[in-house]
């Protein structure tokens, strides 16, 4: 009798043990690795494309503006609107360990940065597209 307790209480435990970690790793481990590979695909961008949008441009007047610079202008902007996209999602998870004002201030610098990379005032948008990448950089906790 005494054997099958042991035995029993050695099957529950682990059985338990089992259980407590998978809920462990579903609700704060995976999490937690989304989170920073989105972070470290924000970085990336932003390294990536920094002389894209710390060179905004003016259609209207710029010559050199040609389909090539189009191109990468437009790139930038759409990659800059998906990571802002992937955030979006992964606060809509509600992870407790993410600060969500955080987030959301950078997921609309994201969308700033995006929307910033054609201007007429290119000198004010300098200053525009420096602000959010500060706020996103903030806001992420990004070096």
């Amino acid at each position: 009798m005494k054997i099958l307790l042991s035995t029993f209480l050695t099957i529950v435990s682990g059985s338990l043990v089992f259980i407590v970690g998978q809920i462990v790793v579903e609700c704060y481990v995976k999490p937690m690795q989304e989170y920073k590979s989105i972070k470290s695909e924000i970085s990336y961008i932003l390294v990536y494309y920094a002389n894209v949008f710390m060179n905004p441009v003016n259609k209207a007047e710029d010559n050199f503006f040609t389909d090539t610079w189009q191109t990468l202008y437009d790139e930038a902007s759409k990659e800059l609107r998906i990571a802002a996209s992937k955030l979006a999602g992964f606060k809509q998870r509600k992870p407790f360990f993410v600060k969500k004002d955080k987030v959301e201030m950078a997921q609309s610098a994201l969308i700033g940065l995006s929307n910033g990379l054609f201007t007429s005032d290119v000198f004010r948008q300098v200053e525009r597209n420096e602000k959010m990448r500060r706020e996103i950089c903030e806001g992420l906790n990004l070096k």
